[in-house]
């Protein structure tokens, strides 16, 4: 039982399965008469306290019973099963509009991630708790990255949208992301709803810019073009979407503008060809606005929407990318949301002509001239400090790089070079990695979870070196990519 009984209790919790257990009698002949019996029900009984699901941790300590039959009550398991009913029963009273919502968000954050832990690797669940400093149950990167999970947690229960947290909830494992989502969920139900806003109109000029057409827009942001008022040169504005704005909370407000206000500051440092201009920027009644120069041609999306690129037309574009991204990151800054629509080729059109694939899309008719990188509305330092709650905790599917996924404290520019596998793969197959998974939220997790060139069929076409280039801008640690600019170099050598 002392060795046999902590092991059951983290089979049950992880595989769910006690019963399995049984199996090991044939295998193990010498375990005493009875205590494989034993250990299957003890473990079954943890695994029903846990999943009863009784609210404010109430089911604590039919499970701590369990553990301390089988032997597991000291273990790291055990304590952190503990320290996270303790937390959900002090969550249990917060609410939305509580001032103390922010402090048991961390404590439930810290409680979940320490459990998860355990959950994740038997060794550490299966020691004893004390064999080392309660600060040292958690990674120091999990402790620094606590109170920007916890902003987000926070958000979500006063916008009373869990869909905030799908990430981080299926990050936790199963069993720790069924206690959790319950306790968020209780929050939310005692968070009233946030008065209708009223609907605004935008306005018909911006300190001087004649605002002449919608462009685009994303969940924040307008982006419009616009003019100077007796002017013949058109430029681009963005701008915070007055809707987006009038409906956020006093938390969510502050992101949305920190974020403008990111972009500005990163595109006003970095003057490079690889790089969109910024031409103005400020604030006007307390609104942040940006003026960039207006790109004549094609983003890369549509480029190769129209025909796929071959490896040679690709040469320029990822020169010109990873140059671009080089800049970026030797400025202390991350992208993060590098995706063919976020790549645009300038193209020799005349002035007003929107790109059209029958006659724009041969080179010999109008070839690229430049490669620029856009969109810098997810920008962000390589490193922040850890109370700045994250405003973007994932980018975009089939390109976000697996340590980006939680917008961790520190992030390293490599996040970039795997994003940009994914852009080389899409532009010259026209999938995307992980595209045979629907849910988005299983997509994401994906990337932290599996190798995005497992499935070798998928390469085939390409020569030997690019494959071996590419499974290495995409390894899982972020220290055994290359550079962008070894990226540049290596995917020239390839060809």
């Amino acid at each position: 039982m002392a060795w046999l009984g902590p092991f059951a209790a983290w089979w049950a919790l992880v595989i769910d399965r006690p019963a399995i257990l049984q199996q090991l009698a044939n295998a193990l002949p010498m375990i005493a008469d009875g205590a494989l019996d034993t250990c299957c029900a003890l473990a079954d009984a943890t695994r029903a306290a846990v999943a009863s699901g009784e609210p404010a941790g109430a089911w604590a300590p039919a499970a701590a019973e369990a553990l301390e039959a089988l032997h597991a009550g000291e273990t790291e398991l055990a304590q952190g099963l503990g320290g996270l009913a303790a937390a959900i029963e002090r969550f249990s009273t917060t609410a939305g509009p509580r001032p103390d919502l922010e402090a048991h968000c961390v404590d439930l954050v810290l409680a979940a991630e320490r459990l998860q832990a355990a959950l994740a690797d038997p060794v550490r669940a299966l020691r004893p708790a004390e064999a080392g400093p309660r600060d040292d149950s958690l990674t120091r990167v999990s402790t620094e990255n606590a109170p920007r999970m916890a902003t987000i947690v926070a958000r979500a229960v006063r916008a009373r949208e869990p869909a905030l947290l799908d990430v981080w909830f299926a990050s936790l494992g199963p069993a720790t992301s069924a206690l959790v989502e319950a306790a968020v969920a209780g929050a939310i139900s005692r968070t009233p709803p946030p008065p209708p806003a009223p609907k605004r109109r935008e306005p018909e000029t911006i300190v001087g810019y004649e605002l002449v057409k919608r462009l685009g827009e994303g969940g924040i942001g307008s982006v419009w073009l616009v003019r100077k008022p007796g002017a013949d040169r058109f430029f681009v504005l963005k701008i915070p979407k007055a809707d987006a704005l009038a409906s956020a909370t006093e938390t969510e407000r502050a992101g949305i503008l920190a974020s403008f206000k990111d972009e500005a500051q990163a595109l006003a440092g970095l003057y490079h060809p690889n790089v969109a201009s910024i031409i103005d920027r400020g604030v006007t009644q307390d609104v942040p606005y940006l003026v960039l120069e207006y790109l004549i041609g094609a983003d890369l999306k549509e480029y190769s929407a129209a025909k796929l690129m071959s490896l040679y037309e690709l040469r320029h574009v990822v020169s010109g990318c990873c140059a671009g991204l080089t800049a970026l990151h030797n400025a202390g800054l991350v992208h993060r949301d590098i995706k063919p629509a976020n790549v645009w080729l300038r193209l020799p059109l005349a002035g007003g002509q929107r790109f059209e694939p029958d006659q724009h899309r041969d080179p010999a008719k109008a070839s690229p001239l430049n490669t620029v990188l856009i969109d810098f509305g997810m920008v962000r330092a390589m490193r922040v400090p850890p109370e700045v709650g994250g405003r973007f905790v994932a980018g975009t599917p089939g390109y976000i790089a697996p340590e980006q996924v939680l917008d961790p404290v520190e992030l390293d520019g490599r996040a970039d070079v795997y994003a940009m596998a994914g852009t080389i793969y899409n532009v010259t197959t026209g999938r995307a990695f992980f595209d045979d998974i629907d849910q988005p939220r299983e997509r994401i997790l994906a990337h932290m979870r599996q190798d995005p060139m497992e499935d070798a069929e998928r390469f085939r076409a390409y020569p030997a070196a690019l494959v071996k280039l590419l499974r290495a801008a995409t390894a899982r640690d972020w220290r055994d990519r290359p550079t962008p600019l070894e990226l540049a170099r290596e995917f020239e050598a390839a060809l």
